[in-house]
C-alpha cells in the first residue's frame, strides 16, 4: 500500500518559494507537478 504524501502549503506559496530559489514556476504548473508525483493538497492544519 503506497504511503500518503501531501502538503499543507498552497501551490502559490510553493511556486513563490521555488521562484525565489531561482526556479520560476507558476501555481498551476506547481499543482500539475505535485499531482503527477502523487502529492495531494491537504486542508488547513489546526494550530
Amino acid at each position: 500500500m503506497p504511503a500518503l504524501r501531501g502538503t499543507c502549503k498552497s501551490t502559490g506559496n510553493l511556486a513563490e518559494a521555488l521562484t525565489r530559489q531561482g526556479h520560476p514556476v507558476g501555481p498551476r504548473t506547481m499543482g500539475r507537478l505535485l499531482s503527477a508525483d502523487g502529492y495531494r493538497l491537504q486542508g488547513n492544519r489546526k494550530t
